[in-house]
């Protein structure tokens, strides 16, 4: 029988993980998670959470540290754009270009 997770489980890592800007490893999180769950777990919690675009992960394997994306990075994943729609949004953001005084 598997145990139930945290329902507040996502909120928490990412703010843990937003609590140390350098970014945080699998085994910190462990640590301050108590044994609330496994290690497979909060690895695929980080997954998804990276998945989702709400976390970011350097490096590969024991090293992998997770941080918080960007803002600019939250608003390029939160909306998947097609390529003529990125091309709309780069130029709806373009600075007005000053109207000539004839």
């Amino acid at each position: 029988m598997s145990r139930k997770l945290p329902t507040d489980l996502d909120e928490r890592l990412i703010g843990h993980v937003a609590n140390t800007p350098s970014g945080m490893g699998v085994e910190k999180l462990l640590r301050l998670l108590k044994g609330e769950v496994s290690r497979r777990t909060l690895q695929r919690r980080l997954s998804a959470l990276v998945r989702a675009g709400r976390l970011i992960s350097e490096g590969a394997g024991p090293s992998t540290i997770y941080l918080l994306p960007k803002p600019a990075e939250l608003e390029e994943t939160y909306v998947p754009l097609s390529p003529s729609g990125a091309e709309v949004r780069r130029l709806v953001r373009k600075a007005p270009e000053r109207a000539h005084a004839g």
